[in-house]
């Protein structure tokens, strides 16, 4: 797994994965900080779209699209959904979407508020990532290649033609060393949809 924040100008939509699924994020219009001064990005909507359906989750409510069928809109509550080609498990402050017979699962969580927002995260677990997969997440696991130094724990990573030095942070994630994250979230920009 790689660690890194995204710049972007805001309210922009970034792709995640597309293969014969689309997952995208819009991130809110924020100006917070962290305990660092650092800028701190959020996500207020997740979309997931797979065949004949399109799921949007934000900080309120999930709204499922399946075509042919009315809209149905939820509160974040227990519950689990089957829709055509996946199903859905729901909580207070967690969806997991089971894609692919459950080889794919998007995991979207409610967090707690950023100063007077509350606002989204997501994680994606992929047992088998397609070859043709692209997006930020298809992009990075079949295109990085990552060459790790003789002694210690760092090494490097190329892709789109540029090398980052990396470290292992020791929770299996790779961490750029933050001198090279603009570069490196620059180059992100190219998976920018609108």
């Amino acid at each position: 797994m790689l660690i890194w924040s995204v710049y972007r100008p805001k309210m922009s939509r970034h792709s995640y994965l597309e293969t014969y699924r689309e997952i995208t994020s819009r991130f809110m219009d924020s100006n917070s900080t962290n305990a660092d001064s650092k800028l701190v990005e959020y996500i207020n909507l997740v979309n997931i779209k797979k065949g004949p359906v399109v799921m949007t989750f934000d900080p309120d409510t999930i709204t499922i699209a399946v075509e042919g069928k009315p809209i149905e809109k939820i509160r974040w509550a227990m519950g689990k959904i089957a829709l055509p080609g996946m199903w859905m498990t729901t909580g207070k402050k967690r969806a997991n979407v089971f894609l692919d017979d459950g080889n794919t699962t998007v995991n979207i969580i409610r967090k707690g508020a950023s100063p007077g927002h509350t606002f989204l995260n997501f994680g994606l677990l992929e047992n088998v990532m397609s070859t043709e997969a692209n997006g930020i997440l298809g992009d990075l696991r079949n295109k990085v290649v990552y060459t790790p130094r003789a002694y210690g724990k760092s090494g490097t990573i190329r892709w789109a033609g540029v090398s980052f030095p990396v470290h292992d942070d020791g929770t299996t994630c790779l961490k750029m060393d933050p001198f090279y994250e603009l570069k490196f979230n620059t180059l992100l920009q190219i998976f920018q949809v609108d």
